[in-house]
Order: structure tokens, then sequence, then C-alpha cells
């Protein structure tokens, strides 16, 4: 949506008569010309400044409120990406952020400099075994940066010493990872190491017992935990997302119920769950986004709506969900982009004509409106051009003045443009006026 129609939309609000209040979810593309790289957006970020990362098919952006900074592969710049593929991204406790490629290993963004450390599958003497893909990454409370790779286990990377171990599938070790595709990693704000592996399962890792497997079902739901995609903490439980829908796990008795109040989304393949700041619940899978409010009970799923493309999500397959600074909830697409969504009460306010009041509209009869460069809003009535005042919520009868001194014919106003050099334009059913900057 471009700065015109976001301004034409507010005006809309001052103008419109509704009682009450809606709350609804309005979603806004963000299109390759607002500096999205491509439109496979596969995880987003909101860092500890309040600015938005977006990790893409072709490099990474940071999204700056007004601009975009991206960050390609340079191959004559040893300081830039080894991949412009980002598939993951967490920010570490120093504010640099890491970044996992898909083939290109592992990447840390220096925040302050903007220039790039490479760490590819050779620097861990993984090149024969690891072919550079990163699906997971997050960081423990001892400096580790914890790696989940598409086919070399899990590398664990002190990220101070430059240290690392690698944690692999031993057959032999019933306490090492189930497998060595690991899809999500996840820190509980215990220090606990969650660990999605492939289709084994649940892992948690402790450093006196190693990778326990969790497959205790406390009922008797057929739907059984194979592929884990993602986690999300849930008051003292946690959520795990799956190939099959949501599970609960219990982390004091080490419990996971399948019949819960997630079992609508039982059939669902998550990619990612989120729970805002006012308790409300997102959860992206391959078939849309489910939406549930704080105070609901039920799931509302939202899809590609190709007869409403400028209030829909851009795409189906829902792969990442972020949350930032003022509330607003991000959405990545594959193959569709980066939405953002707004759930916040929609309220109307009703201007209308009152013969007592000179400060209110000098008519109800709305032909027009603009706004000037300087945020200026003017509505041209039956009964002549009024100026908004946004400070205190009254109008300004400006024809009236007009015509006092100038003598000009604006008392009945039919259409209105601001032009880029702040003139007013005016169409009136007696000719067209021209009012300058210094109106």
């Amino acid at each position: 949506m471009n700065t015109l129609k976001k301004l034409m939309f507010l005006i809309f609000m001052f103008l419109i008569v509704i009682e009450g209040q809606e709350q609804k979810i309005r979603f806004e593309s963000i299109s390759f010309e607002e500096g999205i790289s491509h439109n496979a957006a596969y995880s987003l970020m909101c860092d500890d400044k309040g600015f938005m990362w977006f990790g893409t098919m072709f490099g990474l952006i940071k999204y700056e409120g007004k601009s975009y900074k991206k960050f390609r592969h340079d191959p004559f710049d040893v300081n830039t990406l080894t991949n412009d593929d980002i598939v993951t991204m967490t920010q570490d406790s120093d504010g640099d952020i890491w970044l996992g490629t898909y083939g290109g290993g592992l990447n840390k963004l220096d925040y302050v400099t903007g220039k790039v450390t490479r760490y590819p599958p050779e620097f861990f003497k993984l090149e024969n075994e690891w072919d550079g893909i990163i699906w997971s990454l997050a960081e423990d409370n001892e400096n580790n940066i914890w790696v989940g790779t598409n086919n070399a286990g899990i590398i664990k990377f002190n990220r101070k010493s430059l240290d690392f171990i690698q944690f692999k599938y031993d057959s032999t070790n019933d306490r090492s990872i189930g497998s060595n595709s690991i899809r999500t990693i996840f820190v509980t704000g215990k220090g606990e190491i969650f660990v999605g592996g492939g289709s084994k399962g649940l892992y948690i890792y402790s450093k006196d017992n190693g990778f326990e497997i969790v497959s205790d079902i406390a009922d008797d739901s057929e739907i059984k935990l194979n592929m884990v995609t993602a986690f999300e903490n849930y008051g003292s439980n946690i959520l795990i997302g799956t190939a099959r829908g949501v599970f609960l796990f219990d982390p004091e008795t080490k419990f996971i119920t399948g019949q819960n109040e997630f079992e609508s989304l039982q059939n669902e393949w998550i990619n990612e769950i989120h729970i805002d700041r006012n308790g409300n619940i997102w959860i992206g899978s391959g078939r849309g986004l489910f939406f549930r409010g704080k105070e609901e009970k039920s799931f509302t799923k939202f899809i590609t709506d190709l007869n409403n493309k400028k209030n829909s999500i851009s795409g189906n397959n829902v792969v990442a969900i972020a949350e930032d600074r003022s509330g607003i909830v991000w959405l990545g697409n594959y193959l569709g982009g980066i939405d953002n969504a707004s759930l916040k009460p929609v309220k109307f306010q009703h201007y209308f004509h009152n013969p007592q009041n000179s400060s209110s509209l000098s008519s109800n009869r709305v032909m027009d409106f603009a706004v000037d460069r300087e945020g200026v809003i003017y509505v041209a009535t039956g009964k002549g051009l009024n100026k908004f005042e946004t400070s205190n919520g009254t109008f300004v009868n400006v024809s009236a003045k007009i015509f006092d001194e100038k003598n000009y014919p604006i008392n009945y106003t039919r259409s209105l443009v601001a032009d880029n050099n702040n003139n007013l334009w005016i169409g009136t059913y007696r000719g067209l006026v021209k009012l300058l900057p210094d109106r």
C-alpha cells in the first residue's frame, strides 16, 4: 500500500459513520519495489533495537522503518555472505546476527560494522559430510550457538573460543541424537535444549544424559509425534509443532498430549508457532495462517484470497512469524513474500455539521478530500472548503476566509488535489481555483 492510499484510508476513518468497534486482522503485503529481494521469505526476526530482519532466497534484508538495507554475497569480498539463501537467523547476547544458509554454512554479521565472518563446512572440517545447509540456530546460556544442519547433525559452536562439538546419530549409543537432519532447536528459559530431530521426534539435551528422546503420549491419541518443526512457550508448558499438528508438552511430567485444545489442527503441517505480547496465538502452516485470540476457543484460518489480495496473506505456506516492538506481526511466506498483520480495534469517528458549532463541518455533503505535502487534510463540502485540525478534531472553513479576501468562487467545492509543489487545486461549479502553499 503506497503512502497516498494509507492517507486516504486514514481520512475515511475520520469521515465514515459506524457504531462501536470491530476487531479484525489487517494484512499488508511488502513488495519487491519496497525492498524485498525475493518472494521466498524463509525467516524473520526482530532485533534488540526493534529493527526487522528478513531472510530471503536472494539475501538478507534489514528493515529500518522507512528504508531497507540489503546484504548479498559478493565473490570478491570475503566479508559478505557465503550464500544469499538465508534459511534461519538468531541474534546473540552481544547483538550480532547469526545466519544459517542453504549450502553456504554459518555466517556471523557484525551488527555495528555490517561485515560478515564466514564459517563454511570446511571451517568445521566437515566438507566431505555436510552440504552446508542449516535449518535452525539458537544460542544457549553459555555463549554457544547450536547449529541444526541438514545432514551433519548438530554443531555446538562456542562463539567466543570458536571451539565446537558435533553431535551425530550413533546406532550404538541410545543417548545420541536420533537423526542427522535437525529441523528446529529451542532453548527454554531454564536453559534446556529442545531439538526436533527429523522424523524421530523430540529430544531434550543435558550435559549429563546426552539426548533423551521423549515419546510418552499421555492420552490415547492416534496421532503420534514424528517430524518436530516448531516450539513455543505456553505458560508452564511448551507447544510442539509437527508435521501432523500441535502437541502439548509438560516439562515436569515429560508427558505429551495430542488430545488438547489444538486438536483441530491435527492434520496440519505446522511450520511456526508464535504467541504475541497479548496472548494471541499465530500458527503458520503449509495451508495457511491459523489465529486464535486470547479469549477465543477456536482458530480462524486465513488463506490467500484471490478476490481480495490487498487484505489477505500473500501465500498459503507460512514458514516464519515474528513480532515487532509496535505489536505488528510479520509473516514470511514461501514463494509468497512478506506480509505484516495488524490486530487492533478499528475505531471510526463521525464528524458532521452542527449549526451551533462553528468548528464543525460546514456541510454534511462531503464531495472530496485531499492531503497536502505537509499532511494537512482538506475536505470539499457542499458549503465550502474545510481544513481539518488534527490536534483538536475541529474544522476551519477556509473558503469563507478566502472568499471574503480574494472573492474566489469556492463556496461549493466539488473536487480537490494537492500537487508536488504543495499547491491545492479546487474544482468548483464556477471554475478551477489554485491555492498557493502560503494559504
